[in-house]
């Protein structure tokens, strides 16, 4: 007689059912190739992801903050900055400052919060000293002296008019040059024009300066190791034609 078999059951499987007593083993096969090399980017990217997030923590240092809400166009004083711990990542450290002190003078190119980590490119920094003003304005690279560089000392002089009625003023006395630049041609490329930068003791000196690049050719005279005497000339005008005739 044939043994009752369950609905879902088929003759098959009650078949194959082992002996009494006896315990079946599923046999686990080990993963292949594929698959081990899958793991081990798995891992390989879990490891970077981890070393990048360590990375950008970057690292622990004292930097410049402000101590007080800053105004755009604000200079820093002494008490305006502090120093403060803060984690950086490396990106950042390039732009922030160590130092307060290389600030002071500086101006706020916009509003900065107290506590707020001061950054280059919020700040304009002065190269002359805190109480000059500067100035940047164009000449001709024939104009100036050679070798001339950054730290000389120079008289700006501009000639007005042409001919017989040209006449010459020194419109800058005696300035320091903070820098010398080749300026740019409206193509990209260099020009003949040198920029050039300077300190100046007064407001005045601008307004001179400014008003000559427009209406005057101007010419930079080294004066670096020279004295400079209140007494001497500002102005030259050629003498007048029947003067100079001899009889």
């Amino acid at each position: 007689m044939a043994p009752n078999l369950a609905p879902e059951q088929s003759a098959d499987e009650f078949r194959s059912q082992a002996p009494p007593g006896r315990t079946l083993h599923r046999v686990r096969r080990l993963p292949d190739g594929r698959a081990v090399l899958g793991a081990l980017l798995v891992a390989a990217s879990v490891v970077g992801i981890y070393a990048a997030h360590n990375g950008s923590r970057g690292t622990s240092g004292a930097y410049v903050v402000a101590a007080r809400a800053i105004r755009p166009g604000d200079p820093f004083a002494p008490g305006d900055l502090t120093r403060t711990r803060v984690d950086l990542p490396p990106a950042l450290r390039g732009r922030a400052f160590t130092d307060p002190s290389v600030l002071t003078g500086a101006t706020a190119l916009g509003p900065i919060e107290a506590g707020e980590l001061i950054q280059a490119g919020q700040v304009i920094r002065k190269r002359g000293g805190a109480g000059s003003a500067e100035m940047s304005f164009p000449i001709e690279a024939s104009r100036i002296g050679s070798g001339l560089r950054a730290g000389d000392r120079v008289d700006v002089v501009a000639t007005y008019g042409t001919g017989i009625d040209a006449y010459s003023l020194v419109i800058g006395r005696h300035l320091q040059i903070l820098s010398l630049t080749r300026a740019r041609g409206t193509l990209g490329g260099e020009s003949s024009a040198i920029v050039l930068t300077v300190a100046l003791p007064g407001r005045a000196d601008a307004v001179a300066i400014a008003h000559a690049t427009r209406a005057a050719e101007l010419s930079v005279v080294r004066t670096t190791g020279t004295s400079t005497e209140a007494s001497e000339p500002t102005t030259y005008r050629p003498a007048p034609a029947a003067a100079r005739v001899t009889p």
